[in-house]
C-alpha cells in the first residue's frame, strides 16, 4: 500500500487498486479511502505500540520501513490528508459539515490542495472524498469564495435585518416559557400522582381512620353507665323515739 501511495496517487485511488488487485479489508470487504488513511497513519505497521501515553518503539517486527513510511507521510502532508493534522485544522472549514452536497446531500467536508505556489481550499462532498465519483459526482467548491459569500451575507443580514432579528429573539423566549410553563405542569402532575401513591400505601388502619374523619363519623362507644357508688348510701333514720 505505501509503495502506491509513494506513486503519489491519492487514498481512493490506493483503494481502488487494492480492490482490483483482489484484496479485502478485514471484514472481507472492499477497501475505502478511509480505510486506506487509518491504515497509512497506523504506527503499528512500524514496529511501535501506544497505550494511553505510553509509547513502545521496536514492540515487534516492523511490516514498513521507516524510510518508506516517512515518505508516505511527506506525500499525506503534501495533499493535505494527513489526518493527525486534520483534525487540528478544522476550524479552517467554517462550513465543514454544515452545507450539504448539491447532488446526493451528504455533508460537504474541507479538504485542500497543495499546487506549485499556494495551498487550495475546497469544500468536497464527502461520499465524492471517500468514494470517487461513482458514489457522487458533485464538483468541488473553492472554499475561499464559499466562506467569503457566507460572511458577507451574515453581515448585511445582523446590519439591516433588525426587526426580523428581534421577532426570533422574541419566539425564542416564548417558546422557552412555554416550555417551562409545561415542565412545571408535568412536575405538579407527577407530585399528585407521588401524593396519592403515598397515601394509598398507608397501613390499612391508618386509612380507616381517615376516611372515617373525612365521613364525620365516629365509631358507636358503649354508652356511658351511672357509675355505681361502692359506698354505702346513708338510711333515713327514724324519727320516732323510743319509749
Amino acid at each position: 500500500m505505501t509503495k502506491v501511495m509513494n506513486r503519489h496517487r491519492p487514498r481512493r485511488a490506493v483503494a481502488t487498486e487494492l480492490n482490483s488487485r483482489g484484496h479485502r479489508n478485514t471484514n472481507g470487504g472492499k477497501f475505502n479511502g478511509v480505510q486506506v488513511g487509518r491504515i497509512l497513519n497506523n504506527r503499528l505497521y512500524i514496529g511501535e505500540i501506544a497505550f494511553r501515553e505510553t509509547v513502545t518503539s521496536n514492540a515487534h517486527p516492523a511490516i514498513v520501513s521507516i524510510e518508506t513510511w516517512d515518505r508516505a507521510q511527506a506525500i499525506l502532508e503534501e495533499r493535505g490528508e494527513n489526518q493527525s493534522r486534520r483534525a487540528a485544522s478544522g476550524s479552517d472549514y467554517m462550513l465543514t459539515c454544515r452545507m450539504p452536497c448539491p447532488d446526493c446531500g451528504a455533508a460537504m467536508i474541507g479538504t485542500s490542495a497543495h499546487g506549485r505556489s499556494r495551498r487550495y481550499r475546497y469544500y468536497t462532498c464527502w461520499n465524492t472524498s471517500q468514494f470517487g465519483s461513482s458514489k457522487c459526482n458533485a464538483k468541488r467548491l473553492d472554499a475561499d469564495s464559499v466562506d467569503d459569500a457566507v460572511t458577507q451575507a451574515l453581515a448585511d443580514f445582523y446590519r439591516h435585518q433588525h426587526e426580523l432579528i428581534n421577532d426570533g429573539v422574541e419566539a425564542a423566549r416564548a417558546n422557552y416559557y412555554a416550555a417551562t410553563d409545561n415542565l412545571h405542569a408535568e412536575l405538579k402532575t407527577v407530585e399528585a400522582e407521588l401524593s396519592k401513591n403515598r397515601h394509598d400505601h398507608r397501613p390499612v388502619s391508618r386509612r380507616v381512620r381517615t376516611r372515617d374523619h373525612d365521613r364525620g363519623d365516629r365509631r358507636p362507644t358503649p354508652a356511658s353507665t351511672p357509675r355505681q357508688d361502692q359506698r354505702a348510701t346513708p338510711t333515713s333514720r327514724s324519727t320516732h323515739v323510743r319509749p
